[in-house]
């Protein structure tokens, strides 16, 4: 919006496809929501009993439905309302035309580099979190300061380059696709796989967020509906969801990390329970 916004006074893009991102976001808080606001009510009272494996079962059945919410979104996209994609799909046309090159690679050479290059990535994933800690003391940063709010700017560059770029050249629903849809598949696909996984790892991995990721969660999601809304981008919004992270950033980093998993006693307000074995 932002860069977008300096280039042309105002951009237009399809609501309908951003009103569809805005609501599968607000599904995805939803799912998000409902474990922790249980966890959190069940807790308030020192005398109640820690709810742990119920909290696990509302976690794994929510995990379900939102995997299967992103596979019918899938379906929708690719077969039934294809044609709400269109514009995107012009639009990605249009670039291919300006930088028409011929293929230079074979289908089963461009398999093969993907697989070389996703196993490159994960070891580097594992670099990248082991060493956190060392950066963390180094730094005098937090690792939530570092994984919430600095990993995602440097993971994301080139997409947000993307984004970017096609912004400046008033594609706004390419923009969207990129920046919107990425936060779509994380919270319908990522998140939920990664909890079905812990499930089939007999885990305890759990959709139970502290409260204060939560109402950040929700209030971000708020942001973020309000101003695609109305079909139209001006710099300003975009300065305000640049100023949003700003706050979120600023308020991560003087959080500190909590430990939820350190005993079984259940302590008033905190999310301290664990699993009975």
């Amino acid at each position: 919006f932002f860069f977008g916004g300096l280039h042309h006074s105002e951009q237009y893009f399809n609501p309908h496809i951003a009103a569809l991102d805005s609501s599968l976001l607000l599904m995805a808080v939803l799912g998000l929501t409902v474990p922790s606001a249980f966890a959190a009510t069940e807790r308030m009272d020192c005398f109640v009993p820690c709810k742990a494996n119920e909290i696990v079962s509302i976690s794994h059945a929510t995990a379900l439905l939102l995997f299967s919410l992103y596979i019918l979104l899938l379906f929708f996209q690719l077969k039934t309302h294809k044609h709400l994609m269109d514009a995107e799909k012009e639009s990605i046309e249009e670039d291919e035309e300006e930088d028409a090159e011929e293929a230079s690679m074979t289908l089963s050479f461009a398999l093969g580099a993907l697989g070389v290059t996703t196993i490159l990535v994960a070891l580097c994933s594992e670099f990248l979190v082991n060493s956190l800690e060392e950066v963390s003391a180094t730094w005098g940063l937090s690792e939530v300061f570092i994984g919430l709010i600095l990993l995602p700017i440097i993971g994301n560059a080139a997409e947000h380059a993307t984004a970017v770029t096609v912004a400046m050249k008033g594609k706004m629903d390419l923009a969207l696709g990129v920046a919107l849809g990425s936060s779509v598949q994380i919270a319908l696909c990522v998140v939920p796989a990664l909890c079905l996984v812990g499930w089939f790892m007999n885990k305890p991995l759990t959709l139970d967020f502290h409260p204060f990721e939560t109402i950040i969660l929700v209030v971000s999601v708020l942001v973020v509906n309000s101003t695609v809304t109305n079909g139209m981008s001006t710099w300003l919004e975009g300065v305000m969801l640049i100023m949003s992270y700003c706050i979120i950033g600023i308020a991560y980093y003087f959080r500190q990390e909590s430990n939820f998993l350190d005993g079984v006693t259940c302590i008033c307000g905190e999310a301290c329970c664990a699993p009975t074995p």
